[in-house]
């Protein structure tokens, strides 16, 4: 079963998110830029959102931001790495 791939944007606490991120999906997390992820799973992106503790509490140090899955059609000009990360999540299964 190939896994989906979902973008992950953070507005606020982004450091908190990321590692929250790669600690549970390893190499199934592909840093953009700052503040913007790819995550390869086949999680709901409801629970992406969770494990990165993105919420709406109305504490300072709440984690914000959004999850997108996205629809599997890629085009544009990135890093060689981006298209390799993506190879081989496609390739995994």
């Amino acid at each position: 079963m190939s896994l989906n791939i979902h973008a992950v944007v953070f507005i606020r606490g982004a450091e908190k998110g990321i590692s929250l991120l790669q600690n549970r999906y390893g190499k199934n997390v592909y840093q953009m830029k700052d503040g913007v992820m790819l995550v390869a799973s086949n999680d709901l992106s409801s629970q992406i959102s969770d494990y990165s503790s993105i919420s709406g509490d109305n504490d300072d140090e709440a984690v914000r931001g959004a999850v997108f899955k996205l629809n599997g059609s890629y085009a544009g000009y990135a890093p060689g790495s981006l298209w390799e990360w993506l190879e081989t999540i496609e390739n995994a299964t």
